[in-house]
């Protein structure tokens, strides 16, 4: 009798099911040291991994998802990126906009029209299945809306807070109100006892800047000569004690605190350059480049915060989750107690009918995956880290020096990767499409990395000062076209930041440098210029203009005072900061730079500390 051959794999599966029942037996992780982990959960890790490379924080890896294209930057920053880095940038940028900010929609086809996304893009993510989107996003605390008056002594007025909003939000392909090609953000908001929601579309290109690691975007919204008749930019509801038609500029800052949270900022400008009906009259008969010279004046009308939370669809859980769950626990507790037999393969105790080989071999590598976390969770005591905003109040901003990194994006042109065309012969569609600015402009962009340090410091009276101190950096670097990037000083002019306060009226208001106001509100932190003056026929190179979003997290792992415990070197940051900034040109009033960043809470040595 000739005794049968095993299969081919069978000596492997032997090994790993006695490596199992070591491991299961121990309590430890199954498979930490034999068991090769499962395509998916190989591709979770290296996703972790890279993106704790790129964006050091613990809220780098709730997106899974990094910027190999920021790894692979060559120093400098002076040559163009390719054309296939080109085409990654928007694929990320695109991918962590969608998956991030956009709610389910009857009209999800708009999601599969974005297979090409871009000019010279074919495909859009890689492939796996798309997670469950949100019905919409709720502020079901209303936002804040504070109106800045002329007066820099007065910094900002009580706020005003809206009714309870919905918003949804969906990334489609052109129809922007000019009639534009490319991506738009279509925003319809909600608000509480209103009849008719609000709708606004924005275009996205050189105006937007998006994290690919986390989804947090900025981007800027003004009324253009064009538009007639004129739409507000944003409902009469949001802006509080604002006139929804006088603001004329918008500039959005929005970031991602967690998987289910993000914290927004609109800065609300009206325009300044408007005049009498006479001049109006007489601008008629003016040419287009004298118009196009003309200055333009913004004045700062508000400061709008919201914190808005996504509201999932509700699902019925399978009756067989739980099962699936426990199923490596039950398979091996049945090689434990069921007598042995000598099948042709240790697969055949599975019993699993009607599946194939590959079937069962996924099935337990997947609950063996969630055995390890639910140990791992057991070891931790359970409770994982997550970022929840955190009061700092002056006291805990000065506390310490805030340390991090920063991911610089500087767009530019495609027109600008053309050689000039020479001679009286027809022109290339790249360069009559760039001349006519129907050239895509979204998520082009030079990239940069740079260690930086944050400090605020207050004399526990009236002076204050912020100070950036910028480190290494990999690619394009930090612009220090504006002083409000390095350093500034102002006075406080608004105290009232006692827990006794309503939550509209807590506020701790700077006037910084004379010509931007901050305004330290709850977890946010915000700074504009008061003023913005655009004008290109200017004959100097004025100070460009920041705007920034600082957000202060906590976390809720940590059992803390009211300044945290961690002091030494070795000890868990207690504080942490995410930030959004923009840096607009003096002249045109384009987007200059973009930038995303992320810091931890470095506190000085206490005298007497052991080193």
């Amino acid at each position: 009798m000739v005794a049968s051959t095993p299969p081919p794999g069978a000596k492997a599966p032997r090994v790993l099911l006695a490596a199992a029942v070591v491991c299961f037996i121990a309590g430890l992780p199954i498979g930490s040291a034999f068991l090769a982990p499962s395509p998916s959960l190989a591709r979770s890790r290296c996703d972790v991994s890279s993106a704790s490379a790129v964006h050091p924080s613990p809220l780098a890896p709730r997106r899974h998802r990094a910027s190999t294209l920021q790894l692979s930057i060559s120093g400098g920053g002076a040559s163009l990126p390719s054309e296939e880095e080109i085409a990654q940038q928007k694929r990320e940028a695109y991918e962590a906009l969608s998956s991030f900010h956009e709610t389910a929609s009857a009209a999800q086809s708009s999601s599969k029209q974005m297979k090409y996304l871009m000019e010279g893009l074919d495909a859009v993510g890689s492939g796996d299945e798309e997670a469950a989107k949100p019905e919409c996003w709720t502020c079901q605390e209303g936002a804040v809306a504070y109106s800045v008056p002329m007066d820099p002594a007065a910094g900002l007025k009580r706020g005003i807070v809206s009714k309870p909003y919905q918003s949804f939000v969906q990334i489609e392909l052109g129809g922007g109100r000019r009639g534009s090609r490319g991506l738009r953000l279509v925003e319809s908001m909600q608000f509480e006892g209103a009849s008719v929601p609000f709708a606004r579309s924005i275009q996205l290109g050189t105006n937007v800047d998006v994290d690919a690691v986390d989804g947090s975007y900025s981007l800027d919204d003004r009324i253009a000569v064009g538009d007639a008749p004129p739409l507000p930019l944003l409902p009469q509801s949001l802006v509080g004690g604002v006139d929804a038609s006088s603001v004329q500029f918008v500039v959005e800052h929005t970031l991602a605190i967690s998987e289910t949270e993000r914290s927004r900022c609109f800065l609300l400008y009206g325009d300044e350059s408007a005049r009498s009906g006479d001049d109006v009259l007489d601008d008629e008969h003016e040419d287009d480049d004298t118009a196009n010279e003309r200055e333009t004046n913004y004045r700062l009308l508000g400061v709008i915060l919201a914190e808005e939370s996504k509201s999932m669809p509700k699902e019925e859980q399978p009756t067989g989750e739980e099962e699936d769950e426990d199923y490596a626990a039950d398979f091996i507790s049945q090689m434990i107690e069921s007598p042995s037999k000598s099948p042709s393969s240790p697969l055949d105790l599975l019993a699993v009918e009607n599946k194939s080989e590959d079937d069962k071999m996924d099935r337990l590598m997947e609950s063996i995956g969630k055995h390890n976390e639910r140990v791992i969770d057991s070891a931790t005591g359970g409770s994982a880290a997550k970022m929840q905003r955190h009061p700092v109040g002056m006291f805990g901003l000065t506390a310490g020096v805030f340390i991090g990194d920063t991911f610089v994006r500087e767009p530019f042109t495609l027109s600008s990767r053309l050689s000039p065309q020479k001679g009286f012969g027809k022109k290339s569609d790249a360069s009559a499409k760039a001349e006519a600015g129907e050239d895509d402009r979204f998520a082009t962009w030079h990239i940069g990395v740079q260690k930086v340090a944050l400090q605020f410091e207050w004399d526990y009276s009236e002076s204050v000062s912020q100070s950036y101190t910028y480190g290494k950096v990999m690619g394009t670097p930090t612009s220090l076209s504006s002083m409000a990037n390095i350093k500034s000083s102002g006075i406080v002019v608004v105290n009232e930041a006692r827990r006794t306060k309503k939550r509209e009226e807590r506020r701790v208001v700077w006037d910084m440098d004379g010509s931007y106001v901050a305004a330290l509100v709850g977890s946010s932190y915000v700074r504009a210029p008061r003023y913005l003056s655009f004008s290109q026929s200017r004959g100097y190179s004025a100070d460009a203009y920041l705007t920034e979003l600082l957000v202060f997290l906590e976390d809720n792992s940590r059992s803390s005072g009211p300044l945290g415990g961690g002091m030494g070197d070795d000890a868990t940051p207690d504080c942490y900061c995410s930030r959004s900034s923009r840096l607009y040109s003096a002249n045109d009033g384009s987007l200059m730079q973009g930038s995303t960043a992320f810091f931890s809470m470095k506190h000085p040595p206490v005298e007497g500390e052991e080193q």
